[in-house]
């Protein structure tokens, strides 16, 4: 571990130390740093000389020799501030030049670093500075060694520095360098030469976009190909090497965004050449990244297709240039299936699956375009792409294994091919509800008065009628989709969107399933039939068709027969359908048909749930209904606020008593059929038993009124001679005589839920039949059940499975394995010494 961690310190240390040298040698610093670098070049420069001259003079004492005299020192020391004041004018306006490239600020910024003009002007006034100090320290006629040589190489080191920087400046200007020049600056940020401080890699890409705009607006489709070739180059390149660049949706969003910016222009223009330019320039970016690489770029590319086509669609709808689109998504899109089918690995697999999904996302989103846009061309060419998909066929990767079988083989290239075959079927299915949703929508639009009659026609007449020829085709592809689950399709987003849109943002809409998609079927499935097709749907036995092998219920199959039966009247299509067969004969040959599905479907049903274990969780949730309203009972809660009922006690079978009750209930609700069961029951019956078990138990008091106008007065009375804890009333009629008497008072009492008081004591009602009233007194007695969590047990006993139950027991002759035995038990041990209250009974039909 020691020795890992001193590599990476040592591999971080060396990539500092690598881009600081970068830095320095690229010209990218602040500019305290550049003037310190300007000075320091020019101390380096002339100073040596100075000190080292001395130290070699025997040396070079024999050598010829240059007098140079002061006075001429002192006037190349004028002209050499002249010429350098020149040099920076100079210098200046070509700098101003090159601020005024057509290029992005972060460009300049770079090109600004590139001149070193900080270190260039430090440099040379610091350089002149010394000349000047070379000229104080001659103080004789002629010029030392050690002066001359330092003031001779400040000199020849200040022509080389002024003409290298007017060569790098006159290179960008006259030999037109920028392109390539934007190119390297790209590629230092890209691989992180400079630290990710270098530069934002949007802004050199920004660089060529801007000057593919000037070339779409001065019509030059030649140079537009060379400066978006560049484009290109620079995000293929994220592909090819290591980077430091972070490939998200904001650049990528960028990057799109100027695209589109880029094919709106070309559109505006009369020369179809550009837009061709842009396309293609799009497209040799997917055609440039890796698949299997970098998966973000590719679905990217992908994903941006449909907004090319809309914008063309807005534009020219039936225009050569909807094809140039879809083709070059078509090159797109062999690319994918090549991957797919290709892959050789589950890795490989997984990651060509990932742009396959963005492949057919693309798809959908390409076909509701082109519908709402009416186009028949694009409409013909999707057709054309999803056409017998070799990649996408049956046992094209992996052969059938037969049923109650399985696979032998353990060999990872079978398994590839294996899981491969699986994403194939799936997709096949996924083009098939493609078309239909996509056939549907058309209707939906056409009904909503947003499209043609001519274009609906065309649809249907072209595709739907050889796409769906059979009823059992339909039948397939809806009820497939019915049953997916999951995330939202893509069908529910499109209608979604389409009523967002039609209510600026806010809006409710049905499931497509139960709408626009279920009236396409029911649609369909009339507008198919003939005389042929009308005998052989006749002929077909309800078991044979795909609806029993789907997740429909009987409610699903009743809608369908609604929908068919109101177009005996209000078909959709009527004016474009033939008179023969009429419309009413084919509606009531589909709805025979479903109405002997739908019995099929019950015998399915009713098969399946005999064949069914109870599931626990149906009776738990029975128990915790029970147990939930028996703790809401109102003689209940006034007990537990009196005394104390303990739970999980347990005494002896001698001890205390118990009450039991039993119910017939269907077995359905009580097996796991994917469908919430609630029990709506109040169970009034079992609750009236529990506080008969109760009263029975405890000392309470028996007193009968003729009618409920004289509990008022009774319960008066009671309250003035006994310490009464509550009330307990009837909801209905004896809340009512209490409400309206004068001695009521609307109280809240909150550990009891009462709103209502009488005679200053809480009342608290409750759903009662022939008791009025129970008046609990404040009281001592004994309360325990035997069960911690649920006090009434619940137990449910298939029908079959009931000791001595025959179906003579039950009525209309059902068949016991349809029913369940529910056994409600309760079980407690109830004493008291005091005198706990009164039960105030009136017959009901006196009341």
């Amino acid at each position: 571990m020691a020795v890992v961690g001193m590599t990476d310190a040592t591999a971080k240390i060396a990539r500092y130390l690598a881009i600081t040298i970068n830095r320095l040698i690229a010209g990218r610093y602040s500019r305290r740093e550049g003037i310190s670098i300007g000075i320091v070049i020019a101390l380096l420069v002339g100073l040596p000389w100075y000190f080292v001259v001395p130290i070699i003079d025997p040396v070079l004492s024999p050598l010829p020799t240059v007098s140079f005299t002061t006075d001429s020192l002192t006037a190349l020391w004028g002209i050499h501030a002249t010429v350098i004041t020149l040099i920076l004018v100079a210098l200046s306006f070509a700098w101003q030049s090159v601020r005024n490239l057509p290029t992005t600020p972060e460009v300049v910024e770079d090109l600004a670093n590139k001149l070193r003009s900080i270190e260039t002007i430090t440099f040379l006034f610091a350089a002149n500075l010394l000349v000047g100090l070379g000229v104080i320290l001659s103080t004789g006629q002629y010029v030392m060694t050690d002066v001359g040589l330092s003031v001779g190489a400040l000199l020849l080191v200040s022509v080389v520095v002024t003409i290298h920087r007017f060569w790098v400046v006159f290179s960008l200007l006259l030999h037109n360098t920028l392109d390539e020049t934007v190119m390297k600056f790209a590629a230092a940020a890209r691989t992180g030469k400079y630290g990710k401080a270098s530069g934002s890699y949007d802004a050199y890409l920004e660089h060529f976009f801007d000057a593919a705009k000037a070339d779409i607006e001065q019509n030059r489709p030649r140079r537009l190909e060379d400066t978006l070739g560049n484009v290109t180059s620079l995000m293929i390149e994220l592909d090819e090497e290591d980077h430091e660049v972070e490939i998200d949706q904001q650049l990528l969003g960028f990057v799109r965004d100027r695209y589109l910016g880029l094919h709106r222009r070309s559109l505006e223009k009369p020369n179809e050449e550009l837009e061709d330019k842009v396309i293609t320039s799009y497209g040799a970016i997917f055609y440039g990244v890796s698949i299997t690489d970098e998966t973000k770029i590719a679905c990217w590319s992908l994903e941006t297709m449909p907004q090319f086509l809309t914008q063309k669609l807005a534009e020219y709808p039936e225009s050569g240039g909807i094809e140039q689109i879809l083709s070059r998504f078509e090159e797109f899109q062999h690319k994918v299936l090549a991957s797919f089918d290709g892959a050789s690995s589950l890795g490989e697999l997984e990651t060509s699956v990932t742009v396959l999904d963005a492949w057919f996302a693309t798809q959908t989103s390409l076909w509701r375009r082109s519908i709402e846009g009416e186009s028949r061309t694009a409409l013909a060419y999707l057709h054309h792409l999803l056409d017998d998909i070799f990649q996408f066929r049956r046992y094209e990767h992996a052969p059938p294994v037969p049923r109650g079988e399985e696979d032998a083989t353990d060999d990872v290239v079978g398994d590839v091919n294996r899981q491969k075959q699986q994403r194939a079927d799936q997709y096949r299915v996924a083009i098939n509800r493609l078309r239909f949703a996509a056939y549907g929508w058309v209707l939906k639009l056409f009904r909503a008065d947003e499209l043609q009659a001519t274009f609906l026609e065309h649809v249907l007449s072209e595709y739907a009628e050889s796409k769906l020829d059979d009823i059992e085709r339909p039948s397939e592809i809806y009820f497939g989709m019915r049953d997916e689950g999951g995330r939202l399709s893509y069908w529910e987003r499109w209608n979604l969107n389409h009523a967002l849109d039609d209510n600026y943002g806010s809006a409710t809409t049905g499931m497509s399933v139960n709408t626009w998609l279920l009236d396409f079927y029911c649609t369909m499935l009339v507008w198919t039939l003939d005389f042929d097709t009308m005998t052989a749907v006749r002929d077909r036995s309800p078991e044979s068709s795909v609806i029993l092998e789907s997740e429909a219920d009987q409610h699903t199959v009743d809608k369908i027969t609604d929908r068919i039966a109101s177009y005996r009247t209000n078909y959709p299509l009527k004016k474009f359908h033939d008179e023969y067969p009429p419309i009413d004969q084919r509606c009531n040959v589909l709805i025979r048909h479903f109405k002997d599905i739908k019995t099929a479907l019950d015998e399915q049903k009713q098969q399946w749930v005999r064949k069914q274990p109870l599931d626990e969780g149906r009776t738990d949730g029975l128990a915790e209904k029970v147990n939930s309203q028996l703790e809401s009972s109102g003689l209940r809660t006034v007990l537990a606020e009196t005394g104390e009922i303990k739970q999980g006690e347990v005494f002896g079978p001698d001890v205390g008593g118990d009450f039991s009750g039993a119910v017939v209930m269907p077995r359905r609700i009580f097996v796991d059929d994917g469908v919430s069961t609630f029990f709506g029951d109040r169970f009034t019956q079992l609750l009236q038993r529990y506080r008969n078990f109760v009263v029975e138990h405890l000392n309470f008091e028996e007193r009968t009124i003729n009618k409920f106008a004289e509990l008022p007065d009774v319960l008066a009375d009671i309250a003035a001679n006994h310490e009464v804890r509550a009330f307990v009333v009837e909801q209905v009629d004896g809340k009512t005589v209490l409400r309206d008497d004068d001695r009521s008072e609307r109280e809240h009492t909150d550990s009891l839920g009462s709103y209502l008081s009488f005679c200053d004591v809480p009342v608290v009602t409750e759903s009662m039949s022939e008791t009025a009233a129970i008046a609990v007194f404040d009281a001592e007695f004994e309360y325990a059940e035997d069960a911690d969590d649920h006090p009434i047990s619940v137990s449910v006993t298939p029908g079959e499975d009931v000791e001595g139950w025959n179906a003579e027991d039950l009525a209309d002759g059902a068949d016991i394995r349809d029913k369940v035995h529910v056994q409600f038990t309760y079980r407690a041990h109830i004493d008291s010494t005091d005198n706990n209250g009164i039960v105030i009974d009136v017959p009901r039909d006196t009341s």
